[in-house]
């Protein structure tokens, strides 16, 4: 059987050990911070800020574990990516909404919980458990038929619907990677049980980049927990569930029809032989109205390839390609002053590509491809797969979503890189 990596935290637990009562303390305040990701920017923002006081206070007693951070290749490529993203807003049109990007705080995150992260596994149960608790409020929400989940509800809880899809997405990725690697039943059934809380928070929701990011957690754990045929077969077999369940809830819903609809024209090339703008036009519905922002995305690169046009220059660049494209973009004549209003490219990418250019881009692949590494390398470890899992919902998320422009979107691949960041011993997968 191949050989795994085990994380290796002597130094981390020689520390807990000299100081027991302020390590409690920090694991604890970790913990609410990971579990107020998932309740709303408030507490979230109060948490964060108890957080950094505790790390600020334990630093004379943990300033010898952070070498170890500053060495690390994937914590390295986090901070050259933000302050890439900082540097960007020099030449950004935008500038005043530059200097608001939240990404710069959100890269403190692995060094806040750096002194604690040899208890990844619990910060990503308390993270787990904060997802729960808001699908368990759209759901009881919901159950009497006041629709207290959908879009303009979401709004109060978290920020916008494609946040709170990512929290259920996130919570669905944790436990079941939870689910799958844990040795002992009852961790499985509590995981288990936690996963269909939120996926019911996702059907009542019903945002499907939630469903699609889900399953790439889903998928991912099973992979990173894949050992013989049997495995294999069972992963494929779940492969094949996910796909037909998600296609079954698409095209249940109307938005999922019209989509449907388009998807075959696509196919079939209805006009488009004929017709560029109809082929534009079936796009648009097949995209659920991204299709023009993707498009305006590589029209704003290619005027800005190697640096981009700066970080939140979005919304200065993008509105006049649409009042000029409209038409060959397939945008119907009473959508384009809303398209002209998209915040984002809905596609982390190629927003990363269109504000920052080749060198933004390629800093971001690199933090993702050390992380994906890392934590492959140390798989089927239980925090490995739960954080690998994250990681997979967090990338198929980025294909729909500005993931890396959005406060927990960020704050959530910050905490996975935290993981990945881990010393871990010898051997290979």
């Amino acid at each position: 059987m191949p050989k795994t990596c085990a994380i290796h935290t002597p130094e981390f637990e020689a520390v807990e050990r000299r100081d027991p009562t302020w390590s409690a303390i920090h694991l604890l305040a970790a913990m609410a911070w990971c579990a107020a990701i998932s309740l709303g920017r408030a507490p979230e923002a109060i948490c964060f800020g108890i957080l950094c006081a505790v790390t600020v206070i334990r630093l004379p007693s943990t300033a010898r574990l952070y070498p170890a951070l500053l060495r690390s290749p994937v914590f390295v490529a986090l901070l050259a990516f933000a302050a890439w993203r900082w540097i960007a807003v020099s030449w950004s049109p935008n500038a005043q909404a530059s200097w608001k990007d939240g990404f710069l705080r959100a890269s403190l995150v692995p060094m806040l919980v750096w002194p604690v992260s040899h208890r990844w596994r619990q910060l990503a149960a308390a993270m787990a458990a904060g997802a729960v608790a808001s699908a368990a409020v759209l759901v009881a929400g919901n159950w009497d038929g006041r629709r207290f989940l959908r879009y303009e509800s979401a709004k109060r809880l978290i920020g916008t619907p494609a946040t709170m899809a990512m929290v259920l997405a996130a919570g669905i990725a944790l436990s079941a990677g939870w689910a799958m690697a844990a040795r002992a039943r009852a961790g499985r059934i509590v995981a288990t049980s936690a996963a269909l809380v939120c996926f019911g928070g996702m059907l009542i929701l019903d945002f499907r980049t939630g469903y699609v990011a889900a399953f790439g957690g889903f998928l991912c754990a099973a992979l990173c927990c894949a050992r013989g045929a049997n495995r294999r077969w069972l992963m494929a077999g779940t492969a094949v569930a996910g796909i037909g369940a998600m296609a079954i809830i698409s095209a249940t819903s109307m938005r999922g029809a019209q989509q449907l609809n388009a998807i075959r024209g696509i196919v079939g090339r209805e006009g488009a032989s004929g017709n560029g703008g109809e082929f534009a036009k079936l796009a648009y519905e097949a995209t659920s109205a991204r299709s023009p922002a993707w498009l305006g995305a590589v029209a704003i690169w290619r005027s800005h390839p190697i640096i981009g046009a700066g970080t939140r220059s979005w919304g200065k660049e993008f509105p006049p390609i649409v009042d000029a494209e409209h038409e060959r973009f397939g945008i119907p004549p009473n959508r384009v002053a809303a398209s002209a209003k998209l915040p984002g490219a809905h596609n982390a990418y190629l927003e990363e590509l269109a504000e920052r250019g080749i060198v933004g881009f390629l800093l971001l692949a690199a933090v993702l491809v050390l992380s994906a590494r890392n934590l492959w390398r140390q798989c089927p470890a239980v925090d490995a797969v739960m954080a690998s899992a994250l990681l997979a919902a967090w990338m198929t998320a980025a294909l729909a979503e500005s993931q890396s422009s959005q406060g927990v979107p960020t704050l959530l691949l910050c905490f996975v890189v935290a993981r990945a960041a881990i010393p871990f011993n010898g051997g290979n997968r």
